[in-house]
């Protein structure tokens, strides 16, 4: 019993100090489009940061994991990020380019060491309670979910109610002419149209705001600190240390990562792995600026994504319910349902600002879909690549790492109808090459039980006076 609250405490604290993080990180995100607009620098340090990602991704996690374990590869990359939060006191490219290539190289370990360490708890937390592995990940990568989506609800409760008075509580009447350039007509920010909506805030509003989230990242890290025990210590890697102090960064941790995406499952998943970042992408940029800001005010932002967290959030501790009792297909069914009506929505909507439900609505419905793919998902891949999972999950963290870059990289140069078209296409792709891999796994299961089902052949044969007949 006492290991199983250890394992509890360790998941709860992990997931408390990843909250914090993502309170300040995710909100700052939603605001670099609207906010730090002039010269695109918002959008630019956010491409930056998932190229970075994408390409750390590749060998870093691998690499710290084994050098100094899960706990401070952690700690490494949680203060790796303050720099980039502190910088967007004064956001010009020498101060958030920089930062933002040293936060893109720690998420790629950030990410991996976190899926490591759940997983692995998991696992340690359905050997004592004899629980399917498959359900356990699910509950347990769905609460560690709650905490992230719960960051995206408080940490937008902040920025709104920091930002709301920067005009003074009173509506800004807005020509209608300028609000048909919304939404999915939105193609940049046109110099012939000035629109009072993306007006950014006071310098004291951004100051008060950025110190607020710096401070929540570096309690994080004391969290982490204090509060997370080593994962070396109740597992198999307590007995590596030698081993680990001899890790050196080498082309060999590359080419594993490399080698696991040959796999036949993890190619038929980097579409599913990519669309996850593509469409987050889009709705920190594209939907924040085109609709929410662009239509009714930047300090709105955070309000209607409030509603996107806390469905998230709702969905995360539901989510792991409904894969034990409707199975996970039906689950990632729902999700892309979600998206998909999400998106045709979007296309034939025109927002304004008296329409106010309809931006709670779609931010909700994006919500469901998008707690799904980054909880369940990497549950998904914990449990088919037990014995691969360093490589599997920075496989997974690279591409969809590439896909939010791909998202900030084309944000000021296609227009948001054709953005949309083409998550359009790629859900559909994606959602087909899943459910191929959740049939091929399915058909080795039944293997295995058929294998397991089947007397072996010595208990076929039967030996009497020399001779030697099978029995029926």
């Amino acid at each position: 019993m006492k290991e199983k609250h250890r394992i509890i405490k360790n998941l709860a604290s992990l997931a408390f100090g990843h909250f914090l993080v993502f309170t300040a990180f995710d909100s700052l995100s939603n605001l670099q489009s609207t906010v730090n607009e002039s010269g695109g620098v918002g959008v630019a340090s956010q491409s930056v940061i998932y190229i970075c990602f994408t390409i750390s991704s590749f060998f870093l996690p691998t690499y710290l994991i084994k050098r100094f374990g899960c706990k401070k590869t952690l700690l490494i990359s949680v203060f790796s990020v303050c720099p980039y939060v502190a910088a967007n006191m004064h956001p010009t490219w020498g101060t958030l380019m920089p930062s933002a290539v040293l936060s893109g190289l720690a998420f790629g370990p950030l990410w991996a060491a976190r899926s490591t360490y759940v997983n692995e708890l998991s696992f340690q937390y359905s050997k004592f309670t004899k629980a399917s592995i498959s359900v356990i990940n699910a509950w347990f990568f769905g609460i560690y979910s709650f905490f992230h989506e719960n960051a995206e609800i408080w940490g937008n409760v902040l920025s709104y109610f920091v930002l709301k008075e920067n005009n003074n509580g009173t509506e800004v009447a807005v020509p209608e002419e300028t609000l048909l350039q919304c939404g999915v007509n939105f193609c940049g920010k046109s110099p012939e149209i000035v629109n009072p909506n993306l007006t950014p805030p006071s310098d004291n509003q951004w100051y008060t705001l950025t110190g607020i989230y710096l401070g929540f990242i570096i309690l994080a890290g004391f969290v982490i600190m204090f509060s997370v025990d080593p994962l070396e210590e109740s597992s198999a890697e307590g007995d590596n240390k030698d081993e680990r102090k001899k890790t050196k960064l080498s082309a060999n941790l590359l080419v594993a990562t490399l080698k696991h995406m040959k796999n036949r499952d993890q190619l038929l998943l980097i579409p599913l792995s990519f669309y996850c970042g593509l469409a987050d992408g889009f709705y920190n940029s594209d939907f924040t600026k085109s609709y929410i800001a662009c239509a009714w005010g930047i300090s709105r932002v955070g309000h209607v994504t409030i509603c996107y967290g806390v469905v998230s959030a709702i969905m995360d501790c539901s989510s792991g319910f409904l894969v034990k009792w409707i199975r996970r297909v039906p689950v990632f069914l729902l999700a892309a349902s979600s998206h998909l009506m999400m998106f045709i929505t979007l296309l034939l909507w025109s927002p304004h600002n008296d329409n106010y439900t309809l931006y709670f609505i779609l931010s909700g419905v994006y919500g469901i879909g998008a707690s799904v793919w980054w909880s369940q998902i990497i549950a998904f891949y914990g449990v088919i690549f037990k014995e691969n999972e360093e490589p599997a999950f920075s496989n997974f963290y690279f591409w969809s790492s590439l896909g939010f870059s791909v998202a900030y990289a084309y944000s000021d140069s296609l227009c948001t109808s054709v953005k949309i078209y083409i998550l359009i296409a790629l859900l559909v792709f994606a959602i087909a090459a899943y459910i191929l891999v959740e049939y091929n796994n399915s058909d080795k299961k039944r293997e295995m039980r058929r294998n397991l089902n089947t007397p072996k052949v010595e208990q076929l044969v039967h030996v009497r006076d020399n001779e030697v007949t099978l029995l029926p």
